[in-house]
């Protein structure tokens, strides 16, 4: 935990600004998984199963909601948690309907993911105007 506190220093991110880089590589990859779901099937089919896309859907969500969450509690801005709602909504409707892998539900869920995506970049945006994100070493 040492290395990572040292690391997020030496690039002036605090805690929830690494969250979102890190929900946002991981809503990118989501995006690049619904587009290429047609290749994965034949290449990887691993990477289409129902659990698959169960636990990165939960695991997507988590970390963007704790982002977002400690991100919105620091800088006092609640605009990041509309494109994350609407991307949730748009990731569940695929997951509650028989739509995963039709060409419609590979859209909607690619849409999910570019939208949580923007609200990583809401958040992290907002976190970087609320003030002073660097730190100070006492030398």
């Amino acid at each position: 935990m040492r290395t990572l506190d040292r690391y997020m220093r030496a690039m002036h991110l605090h805690r929830s600004q690494w969250l979102d880089l890190v929900g946002g590589v991981l809503s990118a990859l989501c995006v690049v998984h619904c587009l290429a779901l047609p290749v994965l099937v034949l290449a990887l089919p691993f990477l289409v199963t129902q659990a698959f896309e169960t636990w990165w859907a939960v695991g997507l969500v988590a970390v963007a909601s704790t982002a977002i969450l400690a991100g919105s509690l620091s800088h006092q801005r609640w605009t990041p948690w509309i494109p994350f709602m609407v991307g949730i909504a748009l990731l569940a409707s695929t997951h509650i309907t028989s739509l995963d892998h039709s060409p419609e539900g590979i859209t909607l869920s690619a849409l999910g993911g570019l939208a949580i995506l923007g609200a990583h970049w809401l958040n992290f945006r907002a976190s970087r105007e609320a003030g002073c994100s660097h730190h100070h070493s006492a030398a």
